[in-house]
């Protein structure tokens, strides 16, 4: 994916001088674990996450969160990153960037 990236930005098919970046859930296949039994030093375990939908409805699941950056004009994703539900989309703005630039 990155190599397809890298040749369409130098063909000028790809602006990234205008990026959305938002985050999505993704629910484990594992067996949701309580929060007490989670290892938080292993970033590569699924976690417990919360978030408000467009109707104002909390929703809660096990798993991953994928963060993405995307180019606005394709609507073609262009970084992606994926971290534990619990951490909150905003630590990833930064690290989208810097994977653009």
């Amino acid at each position: 994916m990155n190599n397809l990236l890298d040749q369409s930005i130098e063909l000028d098919l790809l602006d990234t001088e205008i990026m959305a970046i938002d985050a999505s859930k993704l629910e484990a296949y594992e067996r949701a674990k309580p929060r007490s039994k989670i290892d938080k030093e292993n970033s590569f375990t699924p976690d417990w996450g919360t978030k408000f939908d467009s109707h104002k409805n909390q929703i809660t699941w096990f798993g991953w969160k994928i963060h993405a950056a995307v180019e606005t004009k394709s609507e073609l994703p262009i970084a992606l990153t994926l971290t534990p539900a619990n951490h909150a989309d905003k630590t990833q703005a930064i690290p989208l960037v810097e994977k653009v630039n």
